[in-house]
């Protein structure tokens, strides 16, 4: 290993802006790949970022206490007995925040997504949970530190120094995503959608939205954290499910391993720059990934009990997955079809079939209101899937469309299977295909560890076919990096297990030097993702107090969002209540706090299901009357980028005349902003109407002579 890690370290030259790792500063990595970096050059927001840090902190740990009580008796109603104190509290949160997630989604399809009544269940939900764990509460209050007794053999120095180094990433982490978000997913669709859904009173079918038929477990998540504590706190959710994923697969190695004293899986996961990316993002990637990795820590116990309901534990948590990421289904099988074969081989078909009917059971859980919410939206409950199955309303054709395009797209790239690792790891300038080069570096001492393991580890070479049949999975479907996730675990853990089976046949000297040298090599890699993630997201200019909120999208900091909307949205929240919106030229309204209608790139044109059905300037004003628009927002700068991309106002000549004389005639302008407008929507007679050019057109023109140079 120590020879082969110059050797993969030395191909990062070959990187099209050099060696970031050894030749080139954070500061130039963040610059070439994210854009420009602002310096701190005052301190006057510092008081106001604080306050809004500590409340987001506040309101999320309110949130985990309670999935954490939840999760307690779920486990204890399963019976899930000799639980370590680590295991019981993952599997705690993995069943709590699950169970938070279910509720609020039923809650959301009953349309009582309202703060009244959100804030009201969640704390009725608490003191009911503190009332009937209050036994529980005051034992863990008031007992004194024992050696854990439990499962296997206490915490080496090893490990308490391991784990203090992810505890200092995993807080880094959390700093960071306590930034005001930029990634442009999760502001269209993770907590895009789930926003619309707040301002809609509930989980509503959006025309305009290809996202909205979508699993959005975590979505959900993320808006009761909003109900209950400003918008940053949904940047926290990930570094939480990050850290479960540390713990669990650390339990999952000791549970095989009860001898190890090495948790090299979280250093690995922790040198990977796609967690490290990933982890402040309003997204979903760490969410399943966690998921996973609960169900690998469940499929080790059950390997060691033959315990049901570790099955249907199992089962629970691939379907929490599945509600979060239909991307996640491939691996679903897989670690299905691992549990299998393992049972097949213990007990025979019989038992084996059995076990499979108890795993579907447990699986349908949390995916089953997004299931029904399909069927009654499109007539097919796994949407956009299996459309020839199903009479499937084709409710966002379009989208389906470009969906699969762009699917093909990343399939036909032009790395074949056997290059792919090394430009994933090291050569490729995407940074958004680009994992890192650790699991490359770290490749051989699986084979090796193989070796060592021996008649110890018998079922090791079917746990590799797995994790190999993973990345295979991913390499043949969609190659973006983050929807790496559970293989990504799965390769840290049996790394883990690998490099501890190695440990166990070393001297003990060797072995000490071989730690040493991989935790520094792996901690070398994660705090320069560190220090580039913290200026890709404008960190130390908004936790040093130089910009709030506005200044953060305003002011460059902000550097992988360009044209961000925020202060016209500033101006729209303190619209009336009775306000609706019509969104033009973005699809990033995430911040949004009044109701209102867009469409991503995947969907029809926001004005054709207005245009359509309108022949004059009036008839485009009653059109949009009848669906309570009252303003109308304007995003130019964005507006040509997307138009020249993906033709979002690719619209018929005589549209466009009816909606120039409807601007003319029906609007009167509120704000305008650098590249912005925002317009009331008013009758054709209203006195004292100010009116600027119909920007549309013009957007057009604009975008035409971008694609013309």
């Amino acid at each position: 290993m120590l020879a082969w890690d110059p050797l993969t370290l030395a191909g990062l030259s070959g990187w099209t802006w050099g060696n970031p790792f050894l030749f080139v500063s954070p500061t130039t990595f963040a610059t070439q790949t994210g854009g420009s970096i602002q310096g701190i050059e005052s301190h006057a927001f510092l008081g106001s970022n604080l306050g809004t840090s500590c409340a987001a902190l506040l309101a999320f740990a309110a949130l985990i206490a309670l999935s954490v009580a939840l999760g307690t008796r779920v486990c204890r109603r399963l019976a899930l007995d000799g639980l370590t104190r680590a295991e019981r509290f993952v599997f705690s949160s993995g069943f709590g925040l699950s169970a938070v997630a279910l509720v609020m989604t039923i809650l959301g399809l009953l349309q009582l997504w309202n703060v009244a009544v959100v804030r009201a269940l969640l704390l009725g939900s608490a003191l009911l949970v503190a009332w009937l764990e209050r036994t529980s509460i005051r034992v863990f209050l008031t007992r004194t530190r024992t050696r854990d007794s439990t499962g296997p053999r206490s915490t080496t120095w090893c490990e308490r120094g391991t784990f203090a180094l992810g505890a200092v990433a995993v807080a880094c982490l959390a700093i960071l995503g306590l930034v005001p978000q930029s990634f442009y997913d999760g502001l269209v669709y993770h907590q895009g959608v789930p926003n619309q859904w707040m301002q809609n009173g509930g989980i509503t079918f959006l025309p305009g939205h290809f996202f909205s038929n979508f699993p959005l477990s975590h979505g959900v998540l993320g808006a009761t954290l909003r109900f209950i504590g400003p918008d940053v706190t949904v940047g926290l959710l990930q570094p939480f499910c990050l850290a479960v994923s540390l713990i669990a697969l650390a339990c999952a190695r000791r549970r095989v391993l009860p001898d190890s004293t090495f948790p090299v899986e979280g250093l690995v996961l922790l040198a990977s720059l796609t967690v490290v990316e990933n982890a402040p993002r309003a997204g979903n990637d760490l969410f399943v990934m966690m998921f996973f990795s609960l169900s690998f820590l469940a499929l080790v116990r059950w390997r060691q009990t033959l315990w049901t309901p570790w099955v249907i534990a199992l089962g629970f948590f691939l379907g929490a997955a599945l509600s979060a990421k239909y991307t996640a289904a491939p691996y679903i099988l897989v670690v299905a079809s691992l549990l299998f074969v393992l049972r097949w081989r213990t007990a025979g078909t019989k038992a084996a079939i059995a076990d499979m009917g108890r795993l579907a059971l447990a699986g349908i859980v949390m995916p089953l209101p997004w299931l029904m919410k399909n069927l009654v939206v499109t007539g097919n409950p796994v949407w956009p899937l299996l459309r020839n199955v199903f009479e499937t309303r084709e409710v966002h054709e379009p989208g389906l469309a470009m969906a699969t395009r762009m699917a093909a797209s990343l399939v036909r790239s032009r790395h074949d299977l056997l290059t792919l690792p090394w430009e994933v790891s090291l050569s490729t300038p995407d940074i958004a295909l680009l994992i890192g080069p650790v699991f490359l570096m770290l490749l051989p001492v699986a084979v090796v560890g193989l070796i060592f393991a021996g008649p110890r580890a018998k079922q090791l070479p079917l746990y590799m076919l797995a994790v190999f049949t993973c990345w295979i999975i991913w390499a043949l479907t969609f190659r973006a990096s983050r929807y790496a996730s559970p293989p990504m675990a799965a390769t840290a853990l049996l790394y883990g297990l690998a490099i501890n089976h190695i440990l166990a046949k070393t001297p003990r000297v060797i072995g000490i030097v071989v730690t040493g040298v991989t935790t520094v090599s792996l901690w070398l890699l994660t705090s320069y993702f560190l220090a580039v993630g913290s200026l890709m997201h404008g960190a130390p200019a908004y936790h040093g107090g130089a910009v709030d909120t506005r200044g953060y999208f305003t002011g460059g900091h902000a550097t992988l969002l360009p044209h961000h909307a925020h202060s016209m949205f500033e101006v729209i929240n303190h619209l009336g209540d009775d306000v609706k919106v019509l969104i033009l030229g973005d699809n990033r309204t995430f911040g949004l706090q009044r109701p209102h209608v867009s469409a991503t790139i995947f969907d029809r044109p926001v004005l054709s299901r207005y245009l359509e059905r309108a022949q004059t300037a009036d008839e485009l004003h009653t059109r949009l009357g009848d669906d309570g628009i009252t303003h109308v927002a304007v995003n130019f700068l964005e507006g040509v980028r997307l138009h020249r991309h993906f033709g979002v106002f690719g619209h018929p000549p005589e549209w466009q005349q009816t909606w120039s004389k409807f601007w003319r005639s029906h609007t009167d302008t509120v704000a305008i902003f650098d590249g912005m407008v925002l317009v009331e929507i008013v009758a054709a007679d209203t006195p004292g109407r100010r009116t600027v050019p119909e920007p549309i057109a013009r957007i057009v023109r604009e975008a035409e002579k971008a694609v013309a140079k």
